[in-house]
């Protein structure tokens, strides 16, 4: 079972926990942003790794497209 974060309102959709499987979801449960929104946790720490890395190389922080 995996964990999905929610990018707009960082809900976190535990399928362990919840009576629903995240392919039967259609929105966010807490804002009802597009299911596009919610990201596998896993991917989420891979993406933030990737970019700290690519920093740490001397990347400028524009083109890592970070939010403050």
């Amino acid at each position: 079972m995996a964990i999905y974060r929610c990018a707009i309102c960082n809900y976190e959709f535990d399928e362990s926990k919840q009576k629903k499987e995240f392919s039967e979801l259609k929105a966010c449960p807490s804002c009802k942003a597009k299911k596009s929104n919610l990201k596998e946790a896993d991917d989420l720490l891979d993406e933030a790794i990737k970019k700290l890395s690519e920093y740490r190389k001397g990347t400028p922080k524009q083109e890592l497209e970070v939010e403050d």
